[in-house]
């Protein structure tokens, strides 16, 4: 029997819908102390979405070579570019300095839309079902 929660796109798709809400949150704040505090939450989140996937999803050996590997690489180049911009946004937030979350926001989308759309697919579809529970197993632990 095949269940969308034994699907890795379906369940990462769920955290990237968590993300979107939460810096949503972010900027409907009101003041700088309550916009400080959503974005502490959205960042923590964020960061150990970003080491999961870095430990345990790009560094697979599936992806190392072939349709993937552009892909890959892509996304872990995504990822400095949004740490960057996340220490941007909490030192703007911090020095009482405007926000404005519509740059961060579009590379967020972009880079879930490549996930979503390309990279959990390829994974749900071309890793050995026992591997595939194995990862999903793990990922499950780290961000849950």
């Amino acid at each position: 029997m095949h269940h969308l929660d034994d699907e890795i796109m379906y369940y990462m798709a769920k955290c990237h819908e968590e993300l979107d809400r939460l810096i949503g949150q972010v900027g409907e704040a009101d003041g700088d102390e309550m916009r400080l505090e959503l974005f502490g939450r959205f960042k923590a989140k964020l960061e150990q979405h970003m080491l999961t996937e870095e430990r345990s999803i790009f560094s697979l050996d599936d992806l190392a070579e072939g349709s993937m590997v552009d892909a890959t690489r892509r996304l872990y180049k995504d990822h400095i570019k949004i740490k960057a911009q996340v220490a941007e946004i909490e030192a703007s937030i911090r020095s009482g300095g405007s926000v404005k979350l519509t740059d961060f926001i579009q590379t967020i989308f972009g880079h879930h839309k490549l996930e979503d759309e390309t990279l959990y697919p390829y994974l749900d579809h071309h890793l050995a079902p026992e591997r595939k529970r194995e990862l999903l197993a793990e990922v499950r632990t780290n961000l849950d």
